[in-house]
C-alpha cells in the first residue's frame, strides 16, 4: 500500500467486516444460549428411555420445528449463521416460546373462569326454567277455577254469565292472554328464551300428565292449553316450529315411556289437523268471520313450516309415532296433496329400506 487512501480504506473495509461479525456474534451469543438451556434442556428433559434418542424425534413430539436443532448444531460446531437467518430464528423461536409456555400460563386461571361462567349459566337457566314453571302454573290454576266457577254458575243459573258485566279489557278477562303477555315479557323475542319454555312445556311434562296410560284420551288437556298456545304462536313467530320440532324429538326418544311418546304425537297431530287451530286467525283482534274468504289469514298458514316439520320426522330414523304422524298428515284432506307431492317418494323409500 502505496498511498495513505489505501490504508485508510482498508482500515474502514476491515472495521466494517468487524461490526458485522460482532454483531452477528452479538445475535449468536444468545441463540447458542437459547440452544444450550432451551433447546438441549427440554430436549434431554424428555429423554426417559434407556435407550437414548434423537433430538429430532423428541422435537417432533413436543412440537418443536426442527430449523431449532439445526440451527443449534450450526451455532455450536459449524460455522456462524448468517444475520438474517440469526434474526428470522429469534423472531420464530419468541413465537413458539409464547404459544409453547407463556400463553399457557393462565390456562388453569381461565378454566376456572370458564367454569365458573358455566355454572352461573346453568343456574340461570335452571332459574329462568322455574320462572316458567310458576307461570304455568298459576295459568292451570285460573283456568281450573274458572271452569268451576264456570260450572257453578251454569248450574245455578243459565243466564248469570250473560248478565255479568264485561270488562273494558279483554285481557283481564282471559288467563290465558295474561299468562302469554308474562311469557312475552320474560323472553323478550329471544329465540333462546323461547326455547326454554319449550323445554319445560314439553320436557316437563307440564302439557302432558305424568301419570297418563296408554290410550288415554287427551281432550282436556288439548281445552286446556290450546288458547296459551295459540296466543304465543300469534306473538312469537318461532315458538310453533319449536314446539313442533320438540314434540317430534320427544316422540323418537326411547328413552321415554310410550305413553308419554304417544301423547306427544297425539299433541302434534291436533296442532296441525284440529279445526280450532285450523280456523284460529292470525290476528287476535276481531272475528275472522267478518273478513272475506280471500283476505282470511290462518295462524298455522303464517306460522307452520311443514316442511321443517315433515324433515324433522325423517330424521335420523323416524320412530313409530312420527311414521304415524306423517301418515296422518299424507292423509290430510288440507296437507296431504303437498306433502305427497314433495315427500311421497323419500316415504315410500324409508319405508322399504328403514322398516
Amino acid at each position: 500500500m502505496e498511498y495513505p487512501i489505501d490504508i485508510l480504506h482498508f482500515v474502514r473495509q476491515a472495521s466494517y467486516h468487524c461490526l458485522l461479525l460482532a454483531i452477528r456474534c452479538s445475535l449468536a451469543a444468545p441463540t447458542t444460549n437459547h440452544s444450550d438451556r432451551f433447546v438441549t434442556g427440554l430436549l434431554d428433559s424428555e429423554q426417559k428411555l434407556r435407550t437414548k434418542r434423537s433430538m429430532n424425534s423428541i422435537a417432533q413430539e413436543l412440537g418443536m420445528p426442527l430449523a431449532y436443532v439445526d440451527l443449534r448444531h450450526q451455532v455450536t460446531h459449524e460455522d456462524m449463521p448468517s444475520l438474517a437467518i440469526l434474526r428470522h430464528a429469534t423472531q420464530r423461536s419468541l413465537t413458539w416460546l409464547w404459544d409453547y409456555y407463556w400463553r399457557r400460563l393462565d390456562q388453569p386461571l381461565r378454566k376456572a373462569e370458564e367454569g365458573a361462567e358455566e355454572v352461573a349459566f346453568r343456574e340461570s337457566v335452571a332459574k329462568l326454567r322455574e320462572h316458567f314453571r310458576d307461570i304455568l302454573r298459576r295459568f292451570v290454576r285460573q283456568e281450573i277455577e274458572a271452569t268451576k266457577d264456570q260450572a257453578t254458575a251454569t248450574s245455578v243459573a243459565g243466564t248469570t254469565r250473560s248478565k255479568r258485566k264485561k270488562s273494558a279489557n279483554p285481557s283481564t278477562d282471559d288467563p290465558a292472554l295474561q299468562t302469554c303477555q308474562k311469557l312475552i315479557g320474560v323472553c323478550r323475542g329471544k329465540e333462546g328464551m323461547l326455547q326454554e319454555l319449550v323445554a319445560v312445556l314439553v320436557e316437563e311434562k307440564i302439557m302432558i300428565p305424568a301419570a297418563r296410560k296408554l290410550d288415554d284420551p287427551m281432550d282436556r288437556i288439548f281445552s286446556l292449553w290450546d288458547t296459551l298456545l295459540q296466543h304465543l304462536t300469534r306473538h312469537q313467530s318461532p315458538f310453533l316450529n319449536l314446539l313442533a320440532r320438540e314434540l317430534i324429538l320427544q316422540t323418537n326418544s326411547s328413552s321415554l315411556d310410550v305413553p308419554y311418546c304417544e301423547a306427544a304425537q297425539l299433541w302434534l297431530l291436533h296442532i296441525f289437523t284440529n279445526k280450532s287451530w285450523r280456523t284460529a286467525p292470525l290476528s287476535s283482534l276481531g272475528s275472522q268471520s267478518t273478513l272475506s274468504h280471500s283476505s282470511q289469514r290462518y295462524l298455522l298458514d303464517r306460522r307452520l313450516d311443514l316442511n321443517g316439520v315433515i324433515a324433522s320426522c325423517m330424521a335420523p330414523r323416524p320412530s313409530l309415532y312420527n311414521r304415524k304422524v306423517i301418515q296422518s298428515l299424507m292423509e290430510d284432506e288440507v296437507y296431504g296433496a303437498q306433502i305427497k307431492n314433495d315427500w311421497g317418494d323419500i316415504v315410500d323409500v324409508a319405508e322399504k329400506w328403514m322398516f
